[in-house]
């Protein structure tokens, strides 16, 4: 029974760690420049199948973590439509690993390198 909670336990933490690979260190922008803005845009925007996204001038400056939230439609007269989002929100953490700077999507593990963008640990 002990041995069945142990391996029980160190599977939920496991789960719990997400995908990233153990020598990826959570790590944010040194600083927000135009390029690495523009890269991140395209990036993200690549890694949803070409869908349109807006950053804050600071995003990943401060936290590793990376939350896009779906836009809730509008009608005419400014409203929000009548359906609720029900997709979970995507979620991305920028990692600092012997490549550099590289963005995690976390639903799927997808990789990417950022060229543009110079980090730092956290």
């Amino acid at each position: 029974m002990a041995r069945t909670f142990a391996l029980l336990t160190l599977i939920l933490l496991h789960a719990c760690k997400g995908h990233l690979q153990a020598d990826d260190l959570p790590a944010v922008l040194e600083e927000s420049t135009v390029a690495s803005r523009a890269e991140l845009v395209r990036v993200i925007s690549n890694a949803l199948n070409g869908i349109s996204v807006t950053l804050a001038a600071d995003a990943l400056t401060k936290s590793s973590k990376l939350v896009i939230e779906r836009i809730q439609r509008r009608n005419l007269q400014g409203r929000i439509g009548g359906g609720r989002v029900l997709e979970p929100p995507e979620q991305f953490r920028l990692v600092i690993d012997d490549s550099g700077c590289v963005l995690v999507r976390l639903a799927d593990d997808a990789h990417y390198l950022l060229k543009d963008a110079s980090c730092r640990r956290l």
